[in-house]
């Protein structure tokens, strides 16, 4: 099992990356006019337009790029909590009486409840410390 737990977490560490891609290829790789033309290109031209795609939309600032990373990472983590909790609750369920085994699925449900508090809390930590060090 905790070689599966492994993988999992070894594949949200290249989930980001494969969420890029797709964004990339859904879009071409290039910002479009509303004809369907890149950007800043001829309809005559056949390379790019020697732009960088900006995958956040336009307009977007540092504030809003930081945002939406740190909701995907929520949204990551949420998940696995939920996952680690429903994994302690088997644990819990298949101790077959041994109070070690149902002990340890507790303290993964505390854990895992504790980790889940903190993300919940990560979105007004990260406000509150934005807003000190704006005040500086």
């Amino acid at each position: 099992m905790r070689k599966n737990i492994k993988k999992i977490l070894n594949w949200l560490k290249v989930a980001p990356l494969f969420a890029f891609y797709q964004l990339a290829e859904t879009s071409g790789g290039q910002p479009t006019t509303s004809g369907g033309q890149p950007t800043g290109a001829s309809p005559s031209a056949s390379g790019g337009s020697g732009q960088l795609f900006n995958y956040f939309g336009s307009g977007s600032t540092l504030d809003s790029v930081l945002s939406k990373i740190i909701d995907y990472f929520i949204g990551v983590s949420v998940s696995v909590a939920v996952i680690i909790v429903i994994y302690g609750a088997w644990k819990m369920m298949t101790a077959s009486g041994d109070p070690k085994k149902f002990q340890e699925g507790q303290k993964t449900v505390l854990y895992a409840a504790i980790g889940l508090l903190v993300i919940l809390l990560a979105r007004g930590i990260i406000g509150a410390l934005y807003g000190i060090i704006q005040t500086l």
